[in-house]
């Protein structure tokens, strides 16, 4: 079961890059997943439930990742800072089509304020991460509305770069961007 649902998941994920919400239909996904337009239906009740139970699931596959647990006890704050920076970036190449998922569809019509709300989780994560660094004195007082611009913003621009075929090679950016994303948050 969890098979074909993933199936069609990523089906609507690779035909989001290029057709849009407005340019794709259930028949599209169903052919582009190799199974009945009727399946997806077993599954999900129509296009916008898809959408929004695909918006859910990136969140929190992405809260799943940069939270997976390790042993982080003896890690100091920058060291911690770097893991989670590290799992956001790795999240966001090797799922590049969620992220741009993501993008487009963030303040879209059809995404439902629950799953909007999804989002919070991994906002709350940061937030709350970060006010424990300012509290310590390792990041500066900056305002909270930034720290997703901050963090998130350039990490989504070279995915979305690299789908337009400017950027070859990610990860090799890895290192660069954590260091600029440190410099401008630490105190």
């Amino acid at each position: 079961m969890k098979d074909i649902e993933q199936k069609i998941i990523q089906a609507t994920l690779d035909l989001f890059v290029t057709r849009q919400y407005d340019g794709m239909t259930i028949p599209m996904i169903a052919k582009a997943a190799h199974i009945g337009v009727g399946t997806v239906y077993n599954y999900f009740e129509n296009k916008e439930s898809l959408v929004n139970a695909i918006y859910r699931t990136v969140f929190a596959d992405a809260i799943a990742y940069i939270r997976r647990e390790d042993d982080q006890a003896d890690l100091s704050f920058k060291e911690r800072f770097d893991l989670y920076y590290k799992r956001l970036f790795e999240f966001s190449v090797t799922k590049k089509n969620m992220i741009l998922f993501l993008k487009y569809n963030s303040s879209a019509y059809y995404i439902s304020p629950e799953s909007k709300d999804s989002r919070q989780g991994l906002v709350n994560f940061l937030v709350a991460f970060l006010a424990e660094g300012k509290a310590a004195g390792f990041i500066k007082d900056v305002p909270q509305a930034l720290y997703m611009p901050i963090i998130y913003a350039p990490i989504e621009m070279l995915v979305t770069n690299a789908a337009k075929n400017e950027v070859k090679d990610m990860s090799k950016y890895a290192d660069t961007m954590l260091e600029f994303t440190w410099n401008a948050l630490k105190a």
